[in-house]
């Protein structure tokens, strides 16, 4: 018994490549096919014989090539032909035009025969269709999530990194996902060679803290691969005001590589690395910095005013100003150090502020930030109301808030016990 597809191929497909060799016809005049090859000629006459993967092989240039409104219709017609004729590679290239274009039928209904074409090369093995065919069911109208994860699974299974990611996205979102199946996804395209994969498997473990060796390593390999993403995040692990716990041993080699290969992130890290040295010139280190803030370098700026903040007070004062225009800058950018510095321009205005109102609203900022978890944000207003200046004097909520700074990792905020 002929299954559904041969049983659509025995009936339309004598039809349709009639139809075709008469449109081939009418089209023989020059005007007809402008900018034929002779390959693409040679293929048309091996389709007309019956041939579905020179069909396929024509229909797929014809749909790819920016070329007149007939011959994108032929395309589409001629993968139609070898789709009906069990070429599921038809199959698929003809679902991901409908998917990009629509078919014959129009806008209406395109995306449900773009499911339908990807299903059937999917069900045959062609993992990159399963995964388009996820694609095609989350934007078609009603979304069936559950069709949506199976078919990106299927993709996965069969081999397809990018299969094995929206798996994953899918999976993350879903109400009552499986965390664990998504991460042996991730873990399963980063095998595969997809180092965004990586770097996104890396980021779901740094959440677990006995697990962040692991996440690590996995930036370190991406960055060694040229994924920038794993290269800044493995600086905002570990560097200096960015990091709980700052690394420079770990973080000299690969400051030191970005830097000589033109990456300005590495460059201010280096520097922020040599300023931890007493023996270096810190004069020199902080020219650098400032050179690099001038350039509006967001992460420069942020170590350079944290250098101007630390130093003697007569030269603190007399760079108050451009303190905070470095400060604000690296807050404004969307870089490494955006949320430090963010907090650390609220630190600075607030010690600065003669307005009650500005002081309250710095205030509840970084309370703010204290509530997403930043620890610094907490250890500065904790100990802005223990002193009582520019805030009220109020010891019982200071003493949570340096809690809450010991409790997020900055020891040298918390509680000294009576």
């Amino acid at each position: 018994m002929l299954s559904q597809g041969r049983a659509f191929a025995h009936v339309v497909f004598p039809a349709v490549l009639a139809c075709t060799a008469l449109v081939a016809c009418r089209h023989a005049h020059p005007d007809g096919r402008i900018g034929w090859s002779d390959e693409e000629r040679s293929l048309e006459s091996t389709c007309q014989k019956g041939d579905t993967t020179a069909c396929r092989t024509l229909g797929d240039l014809l749909v790819h090539d920016k070329r007149p409104d007939k011959d994108l219709q032929r395309g589409l017609v001629l993968l139609e032909i070898a789709c009906g004729g069990d070429d599921w590679k038809a199959c698929a290239i003809l679902g991901e035009r409908y998917t990009d274009f629509g078919g014959p039928d129009g806008q209406e209904g395109k995306l449900g025969r773009a499911v339908e074409l990807l299903g059937r090369a999917c069900a045959h093995g062609i993992a990159a269709a399963c995964t388009k065919q996820g694609h095609a069911i989350a934007h078609n109208t009603p979304t069936d999530q559950v069709a949506e994860k199976a078919a990106f699974l299927a993709g996965c299974q069969l081999g397809d990194a990018l299969g094995c990611e929206a798996f994953a996205g899918a999976q993350m979102r879903s109400t009552h996902g499986e965390t664990r199946e998504a991460e042996d996804a991730l873990a399963l395209a980063c095998r595969l060679s997809r180092l965004e994969s990586c770097h996104a498997l890396g980021t779901w473990l740094w959440r677990t803290p006995k697990r962040q060796a692991e996440a690590m390593q996995l930036w370190r390999e991406a960055c060694g691969k040229g994924l920038a993403r794993s290269c800044d995040q493995l600086l905002a692990s570990s560097a200096p005001l960015l990091s709980p716990s700052p690394d420079c041993d770990l973080l000299r080699d690969l400051a030191q590589k970005l830097c000589l290969a033109g990456d300005r992130n590495g460059c201010a890290v280096r520097s922020a690395c040599r300023l931890r040295d007493s023996g270096n010139d810190v004069a020199t280190i902080v020219e650098e910095l400032s050179a690099g803030c001038a350039a509006k370098h967001p992460l420069s700026c942020l170590y350079w005013a944290d250098a101007r903040e630390q130093s003697t007070e007569q030269s603190k004062t007399a760079d108050t100003t451009r303190i905070q225009e470095a400060y604000r800058l690296a807050c404004q950018a969307y870089d490494l150090g955006k949320q430090k510095a963010c907090v650390r321009l609220l630190v600075y205005d607030l010690s600065v502020s003669e307005s009650s109102e500005k002081t309250d609203e710095m205030a509840y900022a970084l309370f703010r930030y204290c509530l997403g978890g930043d620890a610094e944000a907490c250890c500065e207003l904790g100990q802005a109301h223990e002193a009582g200046k520019k805030v009220s004097k109020d010891l019982e909520k200071s003493e949570r808030l340096r809690r809450k700074a010991c409790d997020l990792g900055l020891t040298s905020c918390c509680p000294v016990a009576p």
